[in-house]
C-alpha cells in the first residue's frame, strides 16, 4: 500500500516514522550528487504546519499524488507531489475563503510593547493564521484545518473541512470554536471561564481519533489570562462534543503547545497532552481571586479576622516601618484605612483580634531587639504600646482565645517561648519549651487548644507542630516531612491548615487535616513567596497573603477555594475520549519548572508501539517513561537524585557528556517528541536531538530504556540553537541498514524570537556517526529560513521541507 502521511509525525502515536520507504536508503542518499533538491513550491506566508501527503487523489486535473500545505496567511494548497513542472497548485484556498489572517504586530495578540517601542511579541513573525498541522480523513475525503481570523476587530478560530480533491468546504464547515467551562481560574467571570481566541494559540497539530477531531490550545507568548484547552468535534458533522477540557480552571496557564506536536492517541481512544508553565495543584484547594497590591514588603505579612467585619493585614515596608490596612471585601481586593506607624521592626509583624481589639506585635530594631505589642479598637489609631523584657532575632506570633492574647517567639538562644496576657499589656512569665528554631513560629487558637508550629533546627529544617490546653504545657509533637527556610502559618476552618514557603523554589505549600497528626493532604501552588506566608479564616473562606518574589516584593492576597480536579501545569495529561480527565503525572519539581520557565510542555508525547507505555520530556532535558494505566500523579517526597520513584523510569537525555567530551555550552531543551524505530538486529530505539547537543539513540527493551545512549552522533546542533532538531525517520520496515534520520534545525543561530537560516540533513539511523547528506553542502540545496518546530515529511522517495521563506522544498534522488 502506498505510504500516507495524514497527521503530524505520521500517526497518532507520534512515532515520526515512515516504515514503507524503499527508495531513500542510506547508501542512495549518501551517493555524491545523487540526492538533493528537486524543486520548490511557492506559497504565501510562513509554514508552521507539517506538510501532509496523500497518494492517488483524483483531482479535476486527473489522478495525482498530492502534498497539502497550510500557511500562517490562511492559505491552504494542494500540490502535485512529484512533477517538478507542475508548479501551480491543484487547488488553493485563500483568506477570502478561510477568513482574514491577523497581521503582526497586532494590539490584541501577545505581549504589547510601550508606544514607540519595537514589538514585544516576537515568537511568531509576520502573521497569525493556520498554525497547527492539519489532519486528513480518507473516510470523509477532507483535510481539517483550524484558522485564526480577525474581522471587524473580532478574533475567531474556525474549523474547516476542505475536500481533498477541490478544496471546497464540506461537512457543514466552517464552525467557530467557542465555549466555556465552570471555574474560578484566571479570566473567570460569573463562575465561568470563556474561551478567548486572541489569548489562545491553536499550536499543537490536530488529532483525529475514534470519529472525533481534537484541537488543543496554548497561548501567544504567555499573554494572559490563558489556559490549556482541548476541544472535540464530531469528524462527520463538525458539531462540538459536549465536554471541553481546561487544564487549569482553578488556576492559570497550563498551555498545550508541545512545539507544534499534536496530542497523541492510543488504540483505546485516550488522548495524551503535555502542558507548559502554570498552576499545579492537586484536587483540594486552589488559589483564586488573586490580587497583587501596590504595597511592597520586607519579610512576610500578617493577617487577622477583625471580628468578621474586616480583614486586617500588617506588614513591614521597605523602610522597616510597620503598616496596617483593612478590608471588608470578601477577597481582600480593596484595602482602606492604611496606617503607617512610626514603629520599626527587624522582621514581619504579627496580628490577632479579640475582645474588640486588634493586636499588633513586632520585634524592634533596638539592641537587643525587644518584643513590643500595641492595639487598636477602631482599626485606625494604635496605642497602649508595651515593650517586653523579652528579646528575639525574628518576629513574634500572636493568637487570641479563651479571653487571652497569646504571644510566641524564638528566643536568642533559639528556644521557643510562649506567654499570655488578659489585656495585651501585662504578660505572664514566659513558658520556655525544649524545642528550638532559627525562625519565627506560628500560633493558632482553635477548638479550645493552642497550636504552635515552627521550623526546626535540624539540618533539613523540618516543620513541627505541638498543641496545648493552657499555653504553658505543650505536647503531641508532630514532625512533618516538609521543610522551609521561613516561619509557617496556621489557620482553622473545619479542620487545621498549615502553610509554608517551600524549598526549593519558594513555592507556597499547604497541608490540611483534622489534627496535627493528620496533616496529610499536601498541595504546592504555583505562586511563590520571598518569605513566610500568612493564613487566616475570614467570612467562611481561607485567605492567603504573601510577599511575592518579584522585584520589588509586592503583597499578594488570594482565596484558597475547594477544587474538584487538579490544576495541571507542567504535567502529562491523559483524557478519555469524551475529554474527561482520566489520569496525570507531574514531576516532583513541577513548581520549580514553572518558576524558572523550564516548561515540561516544550516537548511532546510518543506512545511506544505495542506497549502500554509513553515517553516525553521538555526543557529540563529529562525523558519520562510512564505507564498509560497509571501515570503516577505527584510525589511530594521525591527529590533528585532518586527523582520520581512512582513512575516506570526517568533519565537525563540531553545536556550530558559524549564520551570524554563535556556537555556543549547553552541550553539543551527538548522540543517535540523523539522518533521511534525498531529494527531486527538493532532493536527498538528512540532518537532525540535537543538544542546544543548531539543526536542520541536510546535502546528500549520493551519495558524500560537503557539510560545511556546506545549511539551518538559526531555532529551537533549549534550552541544557542533553539529549537534543536525536528526529526522524522524513514526505513523499509524493520530491515537493518535502511533507516534514515531526517532532521531540520538552525544552521548557526537561535530561532527563539527571530527568523533564522535553517538546514535539513540525513543521518544513518543504524550508525549516527555517519552523516549521509546535508543541505548546506551544495548552495542549490539550501532551504532558506527555518520553519521552527516543523518536522520534514518523508513519502514515496521524497522529503518535503516547510520553510519560513514562502516555499516548500522537495528533495529526492535525481534522475
Amino acid at each position: 500500500m502506498p505510504v500516507q502521511v495524514l497527521t503530524q509525525h505520521n500517526d497518532n502515536a507520534r512515532t515520526g516514522a515512515n516504515l514503507a520507504e524503499s527508495i531513500l536508503t542510506p547508501d542512495a542518499v549518501a551517493t555524491p550528487g545523487r540526492f538533493g533538491k528537486l524543486f520548490e513550491r511557492q506559497v504565501e506566508g510562513q509554514v508552521y504546519a507539517q506538510p501532509l501527503y496523500v497518494p492517488n487523489v483524483t483531482f479535476p486535473q486527473g489522478q495525482r499524488n498530492a502534498v497539502y500545505v497550510a500557511t500562517m496567511r490562511n492559505h491552504v494548497y494542494a500540490f502535485d507531489a512529484d512533477d517538478p513542472q507542475a508548479s501551480a497548485p491543484l487547488w488553493e484556498k485563500r483568506p477570502e475563503d478561510l477568513g482574514p489572517f491577523v497581521p503582526l504586530p497586532d494590539p490584541g495578540i501577545g505581549p504589547q510593547a510601550p508606544p514607540g517601542q519595537p514589538p514585544a511579541y516576537r515568537d511568531i513573525a509576520d502573521a497569525f493564521g493556520i498554525v497547527s498541522t492539519p489532519v486528513i480523513s480518507l473516510e470523509h475525503n477532507v483535510v481539517y484545518v483550524v484558522a485564526l481570523t480577525k474581522q471587524g476587530g473580532q478574533y475567531q478560530h474556525r474549523l474547516h473541512a476542505l475536500d481533498l480533491a477541490d478544496g471546497s468546504e464540506k461537512l457543514g464547515g466552517p464552525v467557530v470554536i467557542q465555549g466555556s467551562v465552570p471555574g474560578p481560574g484566571a479570566g473567570s467571570a460569573g463562575g465561568q471561564i470563556a474561551f478567548t481566541s486572541n489569548l489562545q494559540n491553536q499550536r499543537p497539530g490536530l488529532l483525529l481519533s475514534g470519529g472525533t477531531l481534537y484541537a488543543a490550545f496554548a497561548s501567544y507568548g504567555d499573554a494572559g489570562p490563558y489556559h490549556g484547552w482541548v476541544f472535540g468535534f464530531d469528524a462527520q458533522t463538525l458539531q462540538r462534543r459536549p465536554r471541553i477540557h481546561n487544564t487549569t480552571r482553578f488556576g492559570e496557564r497550563g498551555g498545550i503547545w508541545m512545539a507544534g506536536q499534536g496530542p497523541a492517541g492510543d488504540p483505546a481512544g485516550a488522548v495524551y497532552c503535555l502542558t507548559g508553565n502554570g498552576t499545579f495543584s492537586e484536587a483540594g484547594l486552589a488559589v483564586i481571586d488573586k490580587v497583587t497590591l501596590p504595597e511592597t514588603a520586607i519579610a512576610g505579612p500578617a493577617l487577622a479576622d477583625c471580628g468578621g467585619s474586616a480583614l486586617g493585614i500588617a506588614w513591614m515596608g521597605p523602610d522597616q516601618r510597620l503598616n496596617f490596612a483593612q478590608s471588608a471585601t470578601g477577597s481582600g481586593s480593596a484595602f482602606t484605612g492604611k496606617v503607617t506607624l512610626p514603629e520599626v521592626s527587624i522582621d514581619g509583624p504579627a496580628l490577632a483580634f479579640g475582645n474588640g481589639k486588634v493586636f499588633l506585635a513586632w520585634t524592634g530594631t533596638d539592641t537587643p531587639h525587644h518584643l513590643s505589642v500595641m492595639s487598636s479598637t477602631d482599626l485606625n489609631v494604635f496605642g497602649s504600646k508595651v515593650t517586653l523584657g523579652e528579646t528575639a532575632n525574628q518576629g513574634p506570633a500572636l493568637a487570641f482565645g479563651n479571653g487571652k492574647l497569646f504571644l510566641a517567639w524564638t528566643g536568642t538562644d533559639k528556644r521557643l517561648r510562649v506567654s499570655s496576657s488578659a489585656d495585651g499589656i501585662t504578660f505572664a512569665p514566659a513558658a520556655t519549651l525544649a524545642h528550638t528554631s532559627s525562625a519565627a513560629p506560628a500560633l493558632l487558637f482553635a477548638n479550645g487548644r493552642l497550636f504552635l508550629a515552627w521550623r526546626g533546627t535540624d539540618a533539613a529544617r523540618h516543620l513541627n507542630v505541638v498543641d496545648s490546653a493552657d499555653g504553658v504545657s505543650f505536647a503531641n509533637k508532630v514532625k512533618l516531612p516538609d521543610t522551609s527556610g521561613f516561619r509557617p502559618a496556621l489557620a482553622s476552618l473545619a479542620g487545621l491548615y498549615l502553610s509554608w514557603t517551600g524549598d526549593p523554589g519558594r513555592n507556597i505549600n499547604v497541608r490540611t487535616g483534622g489534627t496535627p497528626a493528620t496533616l496529610a493532604n499536601h498541595q504546592a501552588f504555583a505562586d511563590s513567596s520571598q518569605a513566610s506566608p500568612a493564613l487566616v479564616a475570614f467570612k467562611g473562606a481561607l485567605r492567603l497573603g504573601w510577599a511575592g518574589t518579584d522585584v520589588p516584593a509586592h503583597l499578594n492576597l488570594a482565596t484558597l477555594a475547594p477544587q474538584d480536579e487538579p490544576c495541571l501545569g507542567d504535567s502529562f495529561v491523559k483524557l478519555s475520549a469524551d475529554l474527561s480527565l482520566a489520569d496525570w503525572f507531574s514531576p516532583w519539581n513541577t513548581q520549580l519548572l514553572n518558576l524558572v520557565d523550564a516548561d515540561l510542555g516544550s516537548g511532546g508525547i510518543l506512545v511506544l508501539p505495542g506497549t502500554s507505555l509513553l515517553v516525553g520530556g521538555g526543557k529540563e532535558g529529562k525523558l519520562y517513561l510512564l505507564d498509560t494505566a497509571h501515570l503516577g500523579h505527584f510525589c511530594a517526597t521525591c527529590h533528585d537524585p532518586a527523582g520520581d520513584t512512582q513512575i516506570v523510569q526517568w533519565f537525563q537525555a540531553s545536556g550530558i557528556k559524549n564520551g570524554n567530551l563535556p556537555p556543549l555550552p547553552g541550553t539543551h531543551h527538548i522540543h517535540g517528541s523523539p522518533v521511534f524505530w525498531k529494527s531486527r538486529n538493532g532493536g527498538a530505539r528512540i532518537y532525540v536531538w535537543p538544542e546544543a547537543d548531539w543526536l542520541r539513540a536510546y535502546r528500549f527493551n520493551g519495558s524500560t530504556f537503557d539510560p545511556g545512549p546506545v549511539d551518538i552522533s559526531d555532529v551537533t546542533t549549534p550552541p544557542n540553537s533553539m529549537p534543536g532538531a525536528m526529526l522524522s525517520i524513514s526505513a523499509q520496515g524493520d530491515q537493518d541498514g535502511t533507516g534514515v534520520i531526517w532532521a531540520c534545525h538552525p544552521i548557526r543561530d537561535n530561532a527563539n524570537q527571530q527568523v533564522v537560516d535553517g538546514m535539513v540533513q540525513a543521518i544513518d539511523a543504524g550508525n549516527l556517526k555517519r552523516v549521509l547528506w546535508q543541505s548546506t553542502t551544495d548552495p542549490a540545496d539550501q532551504i532558506g529560513k527555518l520553519a521552527k518546530f516543523t518536522a520534514p515529511t518523508v513519502a514515496s522517495g521524497k522529503v518535503y521541507v516547510a520553510t519560513f521563506s514562502g516555499k516548500l522544498c522537495v528533495y529526492g534522488l535525481r534522475p
